[in-house]
This record gives structure tokens, sequence and C-alpha cells, in this order.
């Protein structure tokens, strides 16, 4: 676990498009929230939209299949 600050991506929300992939540490920033994605996970938009994280291990069995 990180216990210190550190320098991670920012991320405009309207900026991703449906099935991209960021790997945290990251932020995705929009003007209601903000969306931390810690390195332990993977976030991606389905195609609704919505963000959906998955843990970076569940992630790389998903993409073995």
């Amino acid at each position: 676990m990180l216990r210190e600050y550190a320098s991670v991506p920012v991320y405009q929300r309207t900026a991703l498009k449906p099935g991209q992939a960021l790997q945290g540490p990251a932020v995705i920033a929009e003007d209601e929230t903000t969306t931390i994605v810690t390195s332990g996970f993977v976030a991606r938009l389905d195609p609704s939209g919505a963000i959906r994280l998955t843990a970076k291990q569940a992630a790389l069995q998903e993409a073995a299949q």
C-alpha cells in the first residue's frame, strides 16, 4: 500500500471511450465527482458509459480467457 503522495495520470471522463482501460493508480475527473483508481484496479468504461473497476488479478484472468 502506498502511504505517500505520488503523481498519477488524471483523465477527463468526457474524453474516455467505452472499452478503454485505465491501469491504476489514476484519477478520473468529472464536474460532479472524481473516481480514484488505486494501484490494485483497472477502470474500464462499459458500453453504457459506466465506470467498472476490476481487481487487476481478475482483469488478467478475464483477458486470458
